[in-house]
């Protein structure tokens, strides 16, 4: 999954559950804001709630419905945010 090359305007697309809840100003307490977060970050940790590695059942279901591909794209538009 580290070896694919994210297509951040695919992430962009795919990005619109994402920003319902992880806002740039900051979701409240127990959300992250993910906005310019490293790309490596954000892969590990969604692979760790697909995976079910980390828990929190709405991000599992969440990352759950994500392919290698779709995680990386995700990464890549997040990570270009500021």
């Amino acid at each position: 999954i580290l070896n694919i090359e994210g297509d951040p305007e695919y992430g962009e697309y795919l990005a619109s559950d994402c920003k319902t809840c992880h806002k740039a100003d900051g979701g409240g307490d127990s959300i992250p804001n993910i906005h310019g977060r490293p790309k490596i970050q954000l892969i590990t940790l969604l692979y760790a709630y697909r995976e079910k590695i980390k828990l929190n059942p709405v991000m599992q279901m969440q990352a759950g419905r994500l392919t290698n591909e779709e995680i990386v794209a995700l990464a890549a538009y997040f990570e270009g945010l500021n």
